[in-house]
């Protein structure tokens, strides 16, 4: 089958050492690969960086159809005018590019990430979370040349949802685009979106298993011993501050004031360490994200934007070895932590930093426990990877219907 493979909103990333250590894109590396390794022939119509794998088609590259999509300051200008008013280069410009994508070959599929894709939601500049983007620039740029394309070719794609904060958010989305009404996502919930043509339509998100793909599996480690680690830690990147579960705010009272200094990696403010008064966190490479947490006796994972989403961080500590406790507003419809045995889910599920203070205790005295735990955990991480073909289940059952 050959699929068109790109991403609403952002630049895909190929590499290890392209990827950003906050968080995010290896999962669209893991399911490219699955897709290669499934007999697809894969053409990327977004703009990417980086090595792609062999026989892949990046369309966007130099002498590709689609290179050149990108609009200077000046004529991003007129983009928002009557064509009749723009000037005669952006005219041409306008009509090589339409031009150029109509040289696409047809494709059987569309796989379709979405990123950040309001028009009006400021997002943080790739490499300076301290900079905004200008939402609208940022939606000319990166979402505007997928849309268009895709009603060029009257796609139907299969969305896939890695992050709560980036749903399908466009209003001027033809109905074709959203004809199976669903989204393959890390949560179940319904969503509306308003169409080109005043109507609305229920998006249904489906918890997809999509986060197992970030879990890079190929850094997995032997398990550090139990007597050769460190009581606690964690992995967290400050993230948003005007949230209710902002993860200063998490970190200080599920961590600190229970259980004092221990090791926090990620990325952080200056402000927010001299606040916390904490060693200031260094950030964590996506190929030593397993190795880290297979330092430590235990860890937590917190819930991402004030959401109940699952995410990679539990499953990563799984694979690393490592007894991970769930915020009680993390995974809130257990689609991780549901797959243990309810008594090892319950330990994992404190109701309170000082229950998480007790249960963390019990771990560093109780060996035994700990094994029990672990091994669960692992064989649990193992079972579910297989049978979720690592994220790429859904996709693949979504393939099969095309």
């Amino acid at each position: 089958m050959r699929v068109a493979y790109g991403k609403l909103g952002r630049v895909m990333t190929w590499g290890l050492d392209k990827y950003n250590p906050v968080g995010g894109d290896i999962e669209h590396l893991n399911i490219l690969k699955s897709l290669i390794a499934d007999g697809h022939e894969v053409h990327i119509v977004t703009q990417s960086r980086g090595e792609l794998p062999a026989g892949v088609v990046d369309h966007t590259r130099p002498g590709g159809c689609l290179s050149g999509n990108r609009y200077s300051d000046e004529e991003r200008k007129f983009l928002s005018i009557e064509p009749e008013y723009w000037p005669t280069s952006l005219v041409q410009k306008e009509k090589e590019k339409t031009e150029k994508m109509k040289n696409l070959p047809k494709f059987d599929a569309w796989v379709i990430w979405t990123g950040p894709n309001s028009t009006s939601r400021p997002i943080p500049l790739r490499g300076k979370p301290e900079q905004n983007t200008t939402p609208l620039v940022y939606a000319i740029n990166y979402v505007r040349p997928i849309m268009d394309l895709m009603e060029m070719h009257h796609a139907g794609p299969i969305w896939l949802c890695p992050d709560v904060r980036n749903p399908l958010l466009m209003r001027d989305g033809q109905p074709h685009l959203f004809k199976s009404k669903k989204v393959l996502a890390q949560y179940d919930y319904k969503r509306n979106l308003s169409l080109i043509d005043d109507s609305k339509i229920s998006l249904q998100y489906s918890y997809a298993a999509l986060e197992l793909a970030a879990v890079l599996l190929e850094s997995r480690v032997v398990p550090v011993a139990y007597k050769d680690r460190t009581s606690f830690g964690v992995i967290a990147n400050e993230g948003h501050s005007g949230i209710k579960y902002a993860r200063k705010n998490l970190v200080r009272d599920w961590i600190l004031k229970p259980l004092g200094p221990v090791e926090i990696r990620g990325i952080w403010k200056d402000e927010s360490v001299a606040e916390l008064g904490i060693t200031p966190p260094t950030p964590v490479p996506v190929f030593d994200v397993l190795a880290t947490l297979g330092r430590w006796r235990s860890t937590i994972t917190f819930p991402v934007h004030d959401s109940g989403w699952a995410t990679a961080k539990a499953w990563e500590s799984f694979a690393a070895g490592t007894p991970c406790f769930a915020h009680p507003k993390y995974d809130s419809q257990n689609h991780i932590y549901g797959q243990l045995d309810e008594k090892t889910r319950d330990f994992l599920r404190p109701s309170s930093p000082e229950a998480l203070a007790q249960r963390v205790e019990m771990l560093d005295k109780d060996e035994n426990l700990w094994n029990q735990i672990v091994a669960e955990q692992l064989a649990t991480f193992d079972r579910v990877y297989k049978e979720t073909l690592g994220g790429y289940k859904f996709i693949k059952e979504e393939l099969s219907g095309k």
